[in-house]
């Protein structure tokens, strides 16, 4: 959403580069602890998505209510309805779920490719 931060990892603030390798990192705990599942490597790499989006949700939600008092945060969805994202990831809408779940996508993709 910060088209600031679409340039090469070098350009980046000290801080974004910091963020970047805690995902990374996040993600490589994810990779070597959530079993294969039957389904083969493209659901575990979902499975790890899926994972990575909740615990950067939480994240997210305790800095925006740190004392977890549940006050609603509303984002616009597609339909042109508003819904409550400061709500536990598995009540999240899809559509808020998607930004999160797309990182942790990337992230799996990045751990194979250059950490591996």
């Amino acid at each position: 959403w910060n088209a600031a931060q679409h340039v090469p990892y070098q350009e980046l603030p000290e801080a974004e580069q910091e963020k970047n390798i805690e995902q990374v990192k996040t993600v490589e705990k994810l990779i070597t602890t959530i079993p294969i599942p039957e389904a083969g490597p493209e659901a575990h790499r979902e499975a790890v998505a899926n994972a990575f989006g909740s615990i950067q949700h939480e994240k997210w939600r305790k800095g925006f209510d740190p004392e977890g008092t549940g006050k609603p945060r509303m984002e616009k969805v597609s339909d042109g309805g508003e819904v409550n994202i400061n709500v536990p990831w598995e009540e999240l809408h899809p559509e808020s779920k998607k930004e999160y779940y797309e990182t942790g996508l990337v992230a799996h993709d990045v751990w194979h490719k250059h950490v591996r």
